[in-house]
């Protein structure tokens, strides 16, 4: 059965076939089926030191339509109509991570996608060529998604906002691995794991983290980057490449 990614990503969950599955403005998992639908979500958090919380074991059914289960650092919440309450709390416990195993340690180390990541990079992909009919492999996409970026400072606050940001910088991924070479994956270093884009995966490990990346854009209210930005990575690129040769 199919897995699909939940929360901030990082874990995932197996959805029976006859479920319709698709994600919210606000990054919910919609998991639908004849009798109705499971909405999921997850949340993370911190305890007061600093360290993660662990909402491990922790498995609450709030009422006769809220389930939460934890996992980790995760608490997967889920609301759906009663009739799919032994369904929702069976597709839960199916939690796991997205990823790869990292090793112990703080060094760089990066992991492939799962296919559980896919669902959800296709519809932001879907999303901005819906918007602007945006192809990273089109020579003009560097300057089209420049302009989409530049008009999203004129947008109001909200999750119609926070979703298009995300199609932004799924895009700019897509243009690091169709004109430059990098590939998606998942990374670990001293600061977290991240979903981000690296090239020369075996020895030096570029890396770049599109979130990151153009979240910086943003709150530097930086309108246009992305035509400037790619040749300068490339550039980057070709001596990282040379000094690792």
């Amino acid at each position: 059965m199919p897995r699909y990614a939940v929360g901030d990503l990082l874990i995932d969950l197996e959805l029976p076939e006859s479920f319709s599955c698709e994600y919210s403005l606000s990054g919910s998992l919609l998991a639908r089926t004849d009798d109705g639908v499971i909405e999921i979500s997850a949340l993370t958090a911190r305890n007061k030191d600093g360290t993660a919380a662990d909402f491990s074991g922790q498995r609450e059914r709030r009422d006769e339509k809220t389930f939460t289960h934890g996992f980790g650092n995760h608490l997967i919440i889920a609301t759906h109509p009663p009739q799919l309450a032994a369904a929702t709390e069976h597709v839960l416990a199916t939690a796991g991570p997205s990823h790869a195993p990292f090793d112990p340690g703080d060094e760089l180390q990066v992991r492939p996608l799962g296919a559980s990541l896919e669902p959800w990079l296709n519809q932001r992909r879907r999303s901005l060529q819906l918007a602007v009919g945006f192809d990273p492999r089109a020579p003009g996409a560097p300057r089209q998604l420049d302009e989409f970026w530049e008009g999203l400072f004129q947008v109001e606050p909200g999750d119609q906002l926070d979703t298009m940001v995300t199609c932004a910088w799924v895009g700019f991924g897509d243009l690091l691995v169709h004109r430059l070479g990098f590939q998606w994956c998942w990374s670990r270093d001293e600061y977290g794991t991240d979903l981000g884009c690296v090239a020369l995966p075996e020895t030096a490990k570029l890396l770049i983290v599109p979130s990151s990346f153009v979240g910086k854009r943003w709150e530097r209210d930086e309108r246009r980057f992305i035509e400037h930005a790619l040749p300068e990575i490339e550039r980057t690129l070709q001596q990282v490449a040379a000094e690792d040769a």
